[in-house]
Parts: structure tokens; C-alpha cells; sequence
């Protein structure tokens, strides 16, 4: 989840960035709709990754995460203090890499 650092941005651009991770490890970014990238803004990045539900069902915490626990260190999905920031920069590649142990 990409958090904006301006506090206004999320009100003002109608929307928060978000991606899943595919298997390779690499990701897209979307906004309003699926793959669409993300507005120019300095963000906040957390990163969750949580089980496949055994039965089958999802569900969505108040935050829009899935339910239960993250199989990641806490350290990496706590908005207020995330542990990576980065700049999108409309026209550019804006390709992020992030190591989590």
C-alpha cells in the first residue's frame, strides 16, 4: 500500500495506490482502476502478505487488508511509520525495488 505523505492527497485525488505482488516478485501500481499506476506524490510504502484463506473465504479489514495476521515482521504495515518512502515523477519509469527480510 502506497500511503500518501501529504494528508490532504487522498481526499484531494479521490483515491490511495495499492498493488499485489505477483509470483515473480514484481507488482503495478493502481489507483482508480486496475494496473492504472498511481498519482505524482511522495508516499509512505507498507507491505503485508497474508496467507490464502484455508477456506476459501476473504475477508477485509476497516483498512481495505485482508483479515489476520501478516506473515511479514509488524514492521513493514505500520502506516504512520513506514519503513520505505518513494516519489512517483509523472513521465518517468518509477520502478521501486523493496527488500524485506
Amino acid at each position: 500500500m502506497f500511503h500518501p505523505v501529504e494528508d490532504a492527497f487522498e481526499r484531494r485525488v479521490g483515491g490511495k495506490p495499492y498493488a499485489k505482488v505477483r509470483e515473480d516478485g514484481t507488482f503495478t501500481l493502481s489507483t482508480y482502476g486496475a494496473d492504472d499506476g498511481a498519482p505524482e506524490a511522495e508516499y509512505g510504502v507498507t507491505i503485508e502478505w497474508h496467507q490464502a484463506p484455508k477456506d476459501g473465504k476473504l475477508s477485509l479489514t476497516g483498512e481495505g487488508s485482508p483479515a489476520g495476521r501478516s506473515m511479514l515482521n509488524p514492521k513493514y504495515s505500520r502506516p504512520k511509520t513506514p519503513p520505505f518512502r518513494v516519489t512517483i515523477k509523472k513521465g518517468e519509469a518509477n520502478e521501486f525495488v523493496f527488500d524485506v527480510d
